[in-house]
């Protein structure tokens, strides 16, 4: 497993045992995270999340099929 450190604007619906995906626009590359720690703060009215991540997934992005 790949852990990755990530810094982002806060979201409270992001805690551990969540899973995430996450998106490198520049390839298209979409990868299954889940967090295993999450720290929230809050400064000067910003709302700021620390999360660490644990990679379990890679695909490339797909369009499926309509249902009928």
């Amino acid at each position: 497993y790949v852990l990755i450190d990530l810094k982002r604007l806060g979201d409270p619906e992001l805690i551990s045992g969540s899973a995430v995906l996450l998106r490198a626009n520049s390839t298209g590359v979409t990868g299954l995270c889940w967090i295993d720690s999450d720290t929230h703060t809050w400064k000067n009215g910003l709302h700021l999340g620390k999360f660490k991540l644990n990679f379990r997934n890679l695909m490339n992005e797909a369009s499926a099929g309509s249902e009928l």
